[in-house]
């Protein structure tokens, strides 16, 4: 049986079965493609995460980490990323947090902009930071907590990337 999918279709794994054929349409250059249930075609692929749910510890105070990553194809991404923190009896403040979205990975953030691609809170979201990818490029979760005592505090959270052209 042959299912036709384009990008905003969502389909429930039960909809399909190993061995079932599916038509893909990538609606920016208007081609077609015939894939196979559990084939993954990286051209067509138009939303990406990465989850962590269990909570993260610091390893240590103002210092970047990444939580982590994903790595876009060329083209037009809106990231978005949502975080909660959990202080583990550290004492701190909501904005002793840096969350952002950066494509270097370590201890470092450059070109880091609170409200642009980083948020100063210890929950919130970051939306539609819009990125243009000429290469595969990997973008990280970044995270850092300036100062606490005790603890250690924990993050938790989501990267997201959805392909706008």
């Amino acid at each position: 049986m042959t299912k036709k999918v384009s990008e905003l279709s969502v389909i429930n794994e039960n909809q399909l079965a190993s061995g079932d054929k599916f038509l893909v349409s990538d609606v920016s250059d208007s081609q077609s493609k015939s894939l196979t249930v559990g084939q993954l075609e990286t051209k067509f692929a138009s939303f990406l995460e990465f989850s962590q749910a269990t909570l993260v510890p610091l390893a240590a105070a103002n210092t970047y980490y990444d939580l982590g990553s994903i790595t876009l194809t060329p083209g037009d991404w809106d990231l978005s990323l949502s975080f909660i923190t959990q202080t583990n009896g550290a004492s701190t403040s909501s904005t002793n947090w840096f969350v952002g979205i950066s494509n270097t990975s370590g201890n470092s953030f450059p070109g880091e902009v609170t409200g642009i691609n980083t948020v100063n809170n210890s929950v919130g979201s970051l939306l539609n930071f819009r990125v243009v990818v000429a290469v595969n490029t990997t973008y990280y979760f970044k995270y850092k907590n300036s100062s606490y005592t005790g603890g250690p505090p924990s993050i938790r959270g989501r990267l997201s990337a959805r392909r706008a052209k």
